[in-house]
């Protein structure tokens, strides 16, 4: 799964990479870990890159998301049950 921020044009929205991801894309992001489970995700920021203390936050969003996901914690409850 690829996140990116994005530039609204006003009639369409322009994958930039050059923002925070928006809140719509991470409701979208959690409908998609409800539906799929835990997936690899690449948070991708190419342009106007700020400190890595703002790319970890998003990084840190992604991996809460994750951990959140009824289906990761159903997946991590078995690997526990396993060892």
């Amino acid at each position: 799964m690829h996140l990116a921020g994005f530039e609204d044009q006003g009639t369409h929205l322009l994958d930039t990479h050059g923002a925070r991801v928006h809140g719509p894309v991470w409701q979208l992001y959690q409908t998609a870990l409800e539906r799929f489970g835990p997936i690899p995700t690449l948070i991708e920021w190419d342009t106007d890159i700020p400190d890595f203390s703002v790319l970890q936050e998003e990084q840190s969003n992604a991996a809460r998301m994750m951990a959140q996901c009824s289906k990761y914690s159903s997946l991590a409850s078995a690997e526990q049950v396993s060892r």
